[in-house]
C-alpha cells in the first residue's frame, strides 16, 4: 500500500501543476494505472482502504513512510535542480 499511496500523491502532483493533467477530473481513470502496476483493481484499493481505516495505527505509518519518501524526493529534486543551476 505504501508504494501505491506514494505513486497516487506524485500522479496528484502532476495533475495540479502540469497543465496536460489539470483538466484529468477522473481521478479513478488516472489511478487505474497505478493500481494494475501493483496487481490491483480499484475494487482491491477500496478495500484495502477501508481494512486500514479500520487500523489507524497501521495506516498511519503508511502514511508516515509515504510521508518520509515523498520529503526525500524532494529533497532530492531540490539539491539536482540547485546543481544544474549552478553549473
Amino acid at each position: 500500500m505504501e508504494k501505491i499511496f506514494y505513486d497516487i500523491y506524485r500522479i496528484d502532483e502532476m495533475v495540479l501543476f502540469e497543465p496536460p493533467f489539470d483538466s484529468m477530473a477522473d481521478s479513478t481513470a488516472i489511478y487505474k494505472s497505478i493500481f494494475e502496476h501493483y496487481g490491483y483493481t480499484v475494487e482491491d484499493f477500496t478495500s484495502s482502504v477501508d481494512y486500514y481505516l479500520k487500523k489507524p495505527d497501521q495506516f498511519r505509518k503508511i502514511l508516515k513512510k509515504v510521508r518520509k519518501r515523498l520529503f526525500d524526493k524532494e529533497q532530492e529534486l531540490e539539491y539536482k535542480y540547485e546543481k544544474s543551476i549552478s553549473n
